[in-house]
């Protein structure tokens, strides 16, 4: 290999590595800046917890409504249900439980009841029947759950008939086609302990400030090897240019 297709290839190298390095540390601060937002989500959802409930349901959820209590009075509408797919709990799969509530002006209201564990035989779904009694509901304020890249519709068109549709990532609009009234674009997660809810976390469906740190020391120590390695290679490449002594 000539001198000069060698240093054309050590160059190629060297930039490569400091790419990398530079790559690595946006993807480092931006963990950084997650983790941030995760801590500042998770103090306005036990500021929010902590505050008195509302009695009615406001008509859009505002950055500073998200996560308050809201105590509704209204009926379940037995059917459809809505099972949201894709979703985990401690390392299971299952469905959250999302019901329409009619409110006592008769708007729907979303109610997300909680997570329920999926079958093997993913066509046999989980029994999440519920009366049409008149009840109150208790439980905080969320918005409806959305994917970072939505392809297509969320909605099979062949289940909107059925009394259980399994659904990923649905929008409100979606979801009133099925109920013939758009509901409001939010849902209400049920409290755990209310009557007919299932599984819940305790917390906001965030990542944890303490992951995305873990995340953000993995990236940055990524960038540094690679800019180690860039210095490794330049070296090299100096010190066989160099001359040894006679």
């Amino acid at each position: 290999m000539s001198a000069r297709a060698r240093l054309v290839r050590t160059a190629v190298a060297i930039v490569g590595l400091l790419a990398l390095a530079v790559a690595c540390s946006f993807l480092s601060l931006w963990q950084y800046r997650r983790a941030a937002e995760s801590r500042a989500v998770t103090a306005r959802f036990a500021a929010a917890a902590a505050a008195p409930a509302l009695d009615a349901a406001p008509k859009e959820l505002t950055d500073d409504l998200r996560f308050r209590r809201l105590a509704a009075v209204g009926r379940y509408v037995p059917e459809p249900q809505f099972l949201l797919d894709n979703r985990v709990h401690d390392g299971v799969a299952g469905y959250d439980a999302l019901t329409a509530f009619e409110l006592a002006d008769g708007r729907l209201l979303l109610v997300n009841r909680g997570w329920v564990e999926a079958s093997p035989n993913r066509s046999v779904l989980p029994d999440v029947q519920i009366d049409a009694g008149e009840r109150t509901v208790l439980g905080q304020l969320d918005r409806l759950p959305r994917a970072g890249l939505r392809l297509g519709a969320s909605l099979p068109a062949a289940a909107a008939r059925e009394p259980v549709i399994v659904v990923v990532y649905p929008n409100a609009e979606e979801l009133g086609f099925v109920l013939h009234a758009r509901p409001l674009d939010y849902a209400l997660s049920l409290d755990s302990g209310e009557p007919d809810s299932f599984v819940r976390d305790s917390g906001p469906a965030v990542v944890s400030p303490e992951r995305h740190l873990a995340y953000a020391g993995q990236w940055l120590l990524f960038g540094i090897g690679a800019l180690g390695a860039a210095v490794a290679v330049a070296r090299g490449a100096r010190a066989s240019r160099t001359p040894s002594p006679s």
